[in-house]
């Protein structure tokens, strides 16, 4: 059974880290992609509401009615409004995470790298037993295969 790696706890609960991170992080950016694509359909509304509000007025329209629309154009730039400052934060949120990703990345790489050290440290103090095994064996085998007078 080969040795384990001291720090192999750390190791594992840092990969952990990072998969978790990466899945905070694509649950994040799913949320801004979504808060975008409603900002977008709510833009179309609005210049869709605008376009008819104009084309209607030119063949003429009930004051009631140009309220009411002057009203939901209102309402819907207040909704942009609103998502304007949800898409901030959600892009603050992703910006949060893909740093703490970023310094988990960076530590789990150190314990990785000390592991890489571990083994190459163990390979060669094998390598050393090794030698000094056969250095044990060839000299063993010289002074037994030397006739004695």
């Amino acid at each position: 059974m080969a040795p384990r790696f001291r720090f192999q706890t750390l190791l594992d609960y840092k990969s952990r880290l990072v998969d978790d991170l990466r899945l905070e992080m694509a649950r994040k950016q799913q949320t801004l992609q979504r808060l975008q694509q409603e900002r977008r359909r709510l833009q179309e509304t609005r210049s869709r509401v605008a376009d008819e509000l104009q084309t209607k007025m030119q063949k003429g329209l009930s004051i009631q009615a140009v309220r009411q629309t002057y009203q939901y154009l209102d309402f819907l730039e207040q909704a942009l409004v609103n998502l304007d400052e949800r898409i901030r934060q959600a892009e603050d949120q992703v910006a949060d995470v893909r740093q703490r990703l970023a310094e988990a990345l960076k530590e789990r790489k150190t314990f990785e790298k000390l592991r890489e050290y571990a083994m190459a440290e163990l390979r060669t103090r094998l390598q050393k037993r090794e030698a000094e095994a056969l250095d044990d064996l060839n000299i063993a085998r010289y002074f037994h295969s030397e006739p004695r007078s």
